[in-house]
């Protein structure tokens, strides 16, 4: 299956801020450091997230502003979404999945972040 330059595989609206996965996990990484969460629990998710990411055959699309290397294939908000999701996964406190999501709102032609919290 191939897409439209410039547009997400997962929603299908344009990527605005073609940065690649690998970049985003590094935002990640750096997020749950800074909020002193395990190195070991920290590796476990990162990889859960990777796993998440969706690659497909792509008609010339952008490169990532960032590395330059990576081809875009998620816009930044499904990105994220799928992150806060694999926090959820991974029973993260609520506390730290609503910050992940106001430091991470790439809501950008989106509607708001729908994380469904349990009780």
């Amino acid at each position: 299956m191939t897409f439209q330059k410039d547009v997400c595989v997962v929603c299908l609206e344009p990527i605005s801020n073609p940065v690649c996965t690998e970049c985003h996990l590094k935002e990640v990484a750096s997020w749950m450091k800074d909020r002193g969460i395990n190195f070991f629990v920290m590796n476990i998710l990162l990889k859960k997230i990777q796993r998440t990411a969706i690659t497909e055959d792509l008609v010339d699309n952008s490169k990532c502003i960032l590395c330059g290397e990576e081809i875009i294939t998620n816009c930044s908000y499904c990105f994220f979404l799928r992150a806060a999701y694999a926090l959820l996964e991974m029973n993260f406190p609520n506390k730290f999945i609503k910050d992940f999501l106001e430091t991470f709102n790439y809501s950008l032609g989106h509607s708001d972040y729908e994380v469904h919290f349990s009780q």
